[in-house]
């Protein structure tokens, strides 16, 4: 992306050094990248130059700037009289910036004594021009002694070009797209936003990507150029910043707001147009971005008192602003000074209205409603969910403690229980969930809340075996209750039931008439039991069952780390790693850690296919940190890197702790891939025994969850140590059956491997892999091909691929050991290969070549 920016410079650079006009004009917006062009265009100029640059305060003060331009060519001709024509008669590059700041006269004269002379002028000019500048190079252009060079706004992708530049890293599209809406693709103002949002702390980077997290806070700063203009502008600029959605009573209510003449703000929105600042046409702002950044110039009092204006203006019906965001926004401003109950009953609706799509919009408004409302249960519980929903715990556990300290019925005080457990792990309070789960403290409720409150922080502790057990033997005591509490339970005893391997007690609770009936009475539950089934059948790999069910549920339900789980298990992983990105930057837990375990360790498996070891580690050990749940599926991916790279020991280690970890806590998940992978090593060592005993755990697994990972995995157990032909075949039907893309590419590969099946089965493997951009293995595979005399296709596509691997691998810090195993060679054949790749491409260092492939300047 970044050729594309540079090649717009380059282009526009070249056509000013080209032009043969003894004035040459670069002309745009405020913003726009003149005075970076015209430096640029100095630096390559290889004759005398004299550079200055005007100032508003010039245009006041009548011949000053051309006495400037005098004096600076005498400093580079002393033995010149210091006469403008005879200075410029000795023909120097002349770089002018701002010239539209140049008085009349001075204008006049420089013009005058320029005609004839072999000088060049090459200055840069502010749109839109003053008019006697605008005459003027109209006349020089007649006469072809003027060239002006438009320097347009940026498109999309010019955008994101520049996004990657000032970020280091790759902007999300809803980033670009945001920001290219706010600047309009000015530069400067892409300068600002980012400087805005960081000042805000929605600036988030993961994984060289860069978010808006949440993406609805606005950006924070100050605007100096307009805060230059000074009285009245400057004012004027601020108070149009909040009331200009409202259309012609605007100045009006401007005027009112500052004390003075409507005539004086027509004046000054005149000024403002011509400045560049507000549309021609109406009273918008030419970029958003000014308006947003002046709305946070304002001080409290300003912000209240114009909001009261604003919210007076549309209650009594003068103004309906277009934007369902505006009245909101104000009524949370005036504060005091509207009505508290008709602004806390407007709030809570648009919070609620808001909740799913504009978290962190949605929080604010409900917390204020909570506030101004006589009775605030609604608004408190409304808000401690939008804290959970969009993960902002903090917040969230305020509000839940304000809300349970309030007489609630059972229900409410069911759901914003859960929200507080759930909370309390986003906030890393082990202290407090080890309380709750050990019965040294409750939250308020009856009897049934408090056991289901339990059961979800022995489930957020790691705990399975007890929350199981807990919900399972006291069942009597939740079944009956309300439908918000049997939702969570059936929730969190599901889960712990499947990560135990009882994959069936979903379908058993939901066949019970007493149960149906209580979910049937709210479509939230409904969902709840949807979602649940889906992520539980997601982490266990069954896709077919749990597409069915992801098609009854309305897409903006599905929260980014689910989605980001589906698309990996379905073979979409470019869409995983974007939803992965976006769950990260947003925050760092969930409300279903099984989930974002496994999720963490499918996007460290991507990472690693891609070659990206690095960036896999990261994943893991983030994941590690924010919710160390279910580590034993952390350290089996963490061991498939290390196998990866060569370092076997620690693999080894980290699989037998795993292994004893989820013994002892009475969890199968994963368990059927440890114990694949422990049979192929005791095999490989010729302890034939113990690895019939692993396999023979695989297929017990198999037996008690009947998924068809496990089973797929028994067969390739029984390939392995038995070399069973039979369960080859089984095998790659099954494989087929699911269609998982990557799981049907590896069990392919394996059967080849095994010598159970057509070695052609190779190029099934590689173009699967293909579509998933799955480097690494692909390298592995061409090297199986030709051991197998299976062509390997494209030969020039081959060499690039490679290339592109090997460029990868070094940007991820690869050692040459570490090199030669991942690609399957030799340190010295890495040494002549790593000697290529930079005298084809030029760079000079690793670390040149990292930046290249952050920026995308080599295509990595």
């Amino acid at each position: 992306m970044i050729g594309h920016t540079v090649r717009v410079t380059s282009a526009l650079l070249a056509r000013v050094l080209a032009a043969k006009a003894p004035v040459v004009v670069l002309a745009g917006g405020p913003g726009s990248g003149r005075t970076t062009l015209l430096t640029r265009a100095r630096a390559r100029s290889t004759e005398p130059t004299v550079s200055l640059r005007f100032t508003r305060s010039e245009q006041q003060r009548p011949g000053f700037a051309a006495a400037r331009l005098v004096q600076e060519l005498s400093l580079l001709h002393p033995a010149t009289p210091p006469d403008l024509r005879r200075l410029f008669a000795t023909g120097p590059r002349v770089f002018l910036d701002d010239v539209q700041w140049l008085d009349a006269e001075s204008l006049a004269v420089v013009l005058t004594a320029l005609r004839g002379t072999p000088a060049r002028l090459v200055c840069t000019c502010r749109l839109p021009a003053p008019a006697p500048l605008r005459t003027a190079f109209t006349r020089l252009r007649a006469d072809r002694l003027a060239e002006v060079v438009t320097l347009r706004p940026l498109d999309r992708a010019g955008t994101a070009a520049l996004l990657t530049e000032l970020l280091q890293a790759e902007p999300a599209a809803d980033l670009t797209a945001a920001f290219h809406r706010l600047t309009r693709g000015t530069p400067g103002a892409l300068h600002a936003a980012v400087e805005g949002y960081r000042r805000a702390g929605s600036l988030r980077v993961v994984d060289r990507y860069a978010f808006l997290a949440p993406p609805d806070q606005p950006p924070t700063g100050d605007v100096p150029e307009l805060r230059a203009l000074g009285e009245p502008l400057w004012p004027i600029a601020k108070v149009l910043a909040v009331l200009h959605p409202l259309g012609e009573i605007a100045p009006r209510l401007a005027a009112e707001a500052l004390g003075v003449d409507v005539a004086e703000v027509h004046e000054g929105i005149r000024a403002l147009r011509a400045e560049g600042v507000l549309r021609p046409a109406d009273l918008r702002f030419r970029l958003p971005l000014t308006a947003e950044l002046l709305l946070s110039c304002l001080n409290p009092f300003e912000r209240r008192r114009l909001a009261q204006l604003a919210v007076t203006a549309v209650w009594s019906g003068e103004a309906q602003p277009s934007d369902e965001h505006y009245l909101p926004e104000r009524l949370i401003d005036a504060g005091g000074l509207v009505d508290p109950e008709r602004s806390g009953r407007e709030l809570l609706e648009a919070g609620r209205a808001t909740l799913i799509e504009f978290g962190y919009l949605a929080e604010r408004r409900l917390a204020v409603a909570a506030e101004r409302l006589a009775d605030p249960t609604e608004a408190l519980f409304l808000a401690a969910a939008a804290g959970g929903v969009h993960r902002r715990f903090e917040s969230a556990l305020a509000n839940t403690r304000a809300g349970l300290a309030r007489p609630l019925p059972p229900d409410l005080q069911q759901e914003l229980g859960i929200v507080h457990v759930v909370s309390l792990l986003g906030t890393g309070d082990t202290a407090a969930l080890r309380a709750l789960a050990d019965g040294e403290s409750a939250l308020p409720g009856n009897a049934a809340v408090r056991l289901v409150n339990r059961a979800a922080a022995l489930a957020l502790l790691d705990r399975w075996r007890e929350a199981d057990e807990l919900l399972a033997n006291r069942r009597e005591e939740w079944a009956d209750s309300n439908p918000s509490t049997v939702a969570y339970a059936l929730v969190f005893g599901i889960g712990a039931a499947a990560l135990r391997g009882r994959l069936d007690d979903f379908e058993r609770s939901l066949a019970d008439p007493v149960l149906r009936s209580l979910l049937r009475t709210d479509e939230r539950h409904r969902i709840e039991q949807i979602l649940a089934r889906v992520r539980m059948l997601l982490v266990f790999g069954e896709l077919d069952r749990a597409r069915a069910l992801m098609l009854e549920l309305p897409t903006d339900l599905v929260a980014p780390a689910d989605r980001a789980l589906y698309a990996a298990v379905s073979g979409r992983w470019d869409d995983a790693l974007r939803f992965a990105r976006f769950t990260t930057a947003d925050g760092a837990a969930d409300g279903y850690p099984p989930g974002n375990t496994v999720l963490a360790r499918e996007i460290a498996r991507i990472l690693a296919a891609r070659g990206q070891f690095g960036r896999a580690r990261t994943v893991l050990d983030r994941a590690r940190t924010a919710q160390p749940l279910l580590t034993h599926l952390l350290d089996l991916a963490r061991a498939e890197l290390e196998y990866g790279l060569g370092n076997g020991e620690l693999a080894h280690e980290l699989m037998t702790g795993a292994l004893d970890r989820a013994r002892q806590q009475g969890v199968v998940l994963g368990c059927d891939e440890l114990w694949l992978r422990r049979a192929k090593i005791e095999f490989s060592r010729g302890d034939l025994a113990e690895a019939r005993r692993c396999v023979e755990e695989i297929r017990r697994i198999a037996d008690r969850t009947g998924t068809g990972r496990a089973r797929l995995l028994h067969l390739r157990g029984l390939m392995v140590v038995e070399h069973d032909q039979a369960a080859a075949d089984e095998a790659l039907g099954l494989a087929r059956e699911r269609n998982e893309p990557h799981e049907l590419a590896t069990t392919c590969i394996a059967v080849v491997r095994q010598d159970l099946g057509d070695p052609k089965l190779l190029s099934e493997a590689y173009e699967l892999l293909a579509s998933l951009d799955a480097l690494v293995p692909r390298a592995h595979v061409r090297n199986l091909m030709r051991e197998r005399d299976v062509p390997v296709p494209g030969r020039a596509a081959t060499v690039a691929e490679n290339e592109r691997l090997l460029a990868v691998l070094v940007a991820e810090g690869l050692t040459n050991r570490e090199l030669a195993t991942v690609l399957q060679t030799t340190e010295k054949s890495v040494e002549g290969r790593l000697t290529r790749l930079f005298a084809r491409t030029g760079y000079r260092s690793r670390v040149e070549l990292a930046a290249a492939l952050l920026t995308g300047a080599h295509p990595g």
